[in-house]
């Protein structure tokens, strides 16, 4: 009796378990085909090098996806959150991040120029090496993040909290820098050649 109940529980559980495959699959395929997957959820996938320009992915959830140099250019993610993901050496050139949550996250050497990330949270990110030129990151709230040797060229920051955030060696020229909150982060070699202040 034992015996059959351990194997109905086990019969049950590989069911399952193809049932979630299947699902994360559809999800993927239907991705791919229409470039669209809103309210969707992206759970321990390997994307790297994908080419996702364009796509439609606002207020999804994404844990431990691989997005290492892929293509995600004018990628719409408004509302979305990232745990756990590597998107590092991406493009999101253009991308729309706002209103993002991004967790645990490595994001070195991304591309990000000419974004938006207003009003996105960012907690325990690597983001060294990133390129933020002229992106719009009004209102972001960064707390414990490694943002050494970043490019902000010409990027719109006003009301922006930086808690704790390493921005060393990291270009602010030009940079709209108007009521940052800049509490408890290091500076050293940062420049804010023409940046408003």
């Amino acid at each position: 009796m034992i015996k059959k109940f351990i194997f109905i529980n086990f019969y049950i559980l590989i069911i399952f378990s193809n049932v979630v495959f299947a699902d994360d699959n559809k999800t993927l395929s239907g991705l791919l085909s229409t470039n669209e997957c809103s309210e969707c959820s992206f759970s321990n996938m390997d994307l790297k090098e994908f080419t996702l320009s364009n796509s439609m992915l606002r207020n999804s959830s994404f844990t431990e996806v691989n997005f290492s140099k892929t293509s995600l250019q004018r990628a719409n993610f408004l509302g979305s959150s990232f745990k756990d993901v590597n998107l590092i050496g991406s493009n999101l050139q253009g991308a729309n991040l706002d209103e993002t949550e991004i967790v645990d996250s490595k994001l070195n050497s991304v591309d990000l120029s000419g974004a938006s990330m207003r009003n996105t949270t960012l907690i325990n990110v690597d983001f060294r090496g990133a390129n933020l030129q002229a992106s719009d990151l009004t209102g972001l709230n960064a707390k414990n993040i490694d943002m050494k040797s970043s490019l902000f060229i010409g990027a719109d920051l006003t009301g922006a909290i930086f808690y704790n955030t390493n921005l060393e060696n990291s270009d602010f020229t030009g940079a709209n820098l108007s009521d940052v909150n800049l509490s408890g982060a290091k500076l050293k070699n940062a420049d804010f050649t023409g940046a408003i202040l």
